[in-house]
């Protein structure tokens, strides 16, 4: 992915898609063959608190360690993270994203113990050992365990976020079976996806003659699609093992953490979400229902935003990804968006969108460039 750096952006401060970033990168991680941050080492640190930035930052979700580096391998910076956030009350949820060992003494010295914060293990898993050596059943296993015990002990929340799903490497019945049996016993949710494809990650696999193959009918890319054959036999083992999916990690650590609404507003493509069978339907939908109906919109928090939005409806507003020709796939629902959306006519970075988003529960009409920083306006 290309960086485009606008002027006048916080360059300090790293926000992805689903999360602002505390942390920072490592030579050393558990080097998956099908890994996006490898060979894009970053050199900064990230040890400010959101609401340092700014005080309407309070709520929004932090993942700690997500560059090349599990935060259960560099415990010292996590510690780091943890203490910072605490120390400034911080209200959102905080994510511990790892493939790492939770059984380890080291690592439960941080975690047995009750944060005032509202943390969330985020348990990876892929299934093929050929492939990656750590994401195995047993390792998810040891971390369920320490997972409900944290959970029942301290309140923690968790999940299984099983990813990426490749083609014929490891969506069989058999992996998904015992997969969702596991998850049932242990009484948590699988968040899923397919595999992201960027250039970098595209040589490597082409170098290392990695068998990764899209499904048939796409093509590797920006989107992390998966057949619609193995999407069905996701939802049937749900059914099967009453065991809740989601195809967004923030709808799932959304539903585990009690919050509500998706905090990413996911909620305006229902259709490719699967919003119909999420068992948190009814927050997302009561919320846009009533955004839609222009009901309990807090005028006073748009109005503290640093740009000028207004309110606008739309009933076939289109994803920038598509509109771009970025997204070779889009689904039905990214060609018409619908519902109330706030506009600008300002240039924004795809940082500040996501950010209004987190806070505002609205997604935003605006001409933006991909960049994982945010405008300056946000400083207080």
């Amino acid at each position: 992915m290309i960086i485009k750096v606008m002027e006048n952006l916080l360059t300090d401060y790293y926000f992805l898609k689903s999360f602002y970033c505390m942390g920072k990168e490592h030579s050393k991680c558990f080097d998956c063959s099908y890994c996006r941050a490898r060979n894009k080492h970053n050199i900064k640190e990230y040890f400010t608190a959101p609401s340092e930035i700014n005080p309407l930052f309070i709520k929004i979700p932090v993942v700690i360690n997500i560059f090349y580096g599990d935060p259960l391998l560099y415990t010292e910076d996590t510690l780091r993270c943890l203490e910072i956030l605490e120390k400034v009350k911080h209200e959102g949820p905080v994510i511990i994203i790892t493939k790492g060992d939770l059984s380890n003494s080291s690592i439960m010295e941080i975690f047995d113990r009750k944060w005032n914060l509202n943390i969330h293990f985020g348990l990876s898993f892929f299934g093929n050992e050929i492939y990656d050596h750590h994401a195995t059943f047993d390792r998810l296993e040891k971390n369920l365990i320490i997972s409900k015990y944290l959970s029942e002990k301290y309140g923690y929340s968790y999940g299984i976020e099983y990813r990426p799903i490749i083609k014929g490497i490891n969506d069989s019945k058999e992996i998904m079976k015992r997969l969702f049996k596991m998850a049932k016993k242990y009484q948590t949710t699988i968040a899923y996806s397919g595999l992201q494809v960027e250039k970098e990650l595209e040589e490597y696999m082409r170098k290392n003659n990695l068998p990764f193959e899209p499904y048939d009918g796409y093509d590797f890319g920006m989107k992390k699609n998966i057949g619609s054959n193995v999407v069905e036999l996701l939802k049937k083992y749900s059914v099967e093992y009453d065991v809740p999916i989601f195809k967004k990690t923030s709808c799932a650590i959304s539903f585990s953490q009690h919050i509500g609404r998706d905090y990413n507003s996911h909620y305006y493509r229902p259709n490719e979400m699967g919003c119909s069978q999420c068992p948190n339907k009814h927050n997302c939908h009561d919320f846009k229902g009533n955004i839609d109906k222009m009901k309990g919109i807090d005028y006073d928090l748009i109005s503290k935003l640093p740009f000028d939005l207004k309110l606008v409806y739309k009933e076939n507003h289109q994803c920038k990804l598509h509109r771009e020709g970025l997204c070779k796939f889009p689904s039905q629902d990214c060609l018409n968006i619908k519902g109330t959306l706030l506009q600008t006519d300002r240039k924004l970075t795809t940082s500040d969108v996501r950010v209004i988003k987190w806070i505002t529960g609205m997604t935003v009409d605006a001409i933006f460039e991909e960049s994982p920083y945010i405008s300056s306006d946000w400083l207080i």
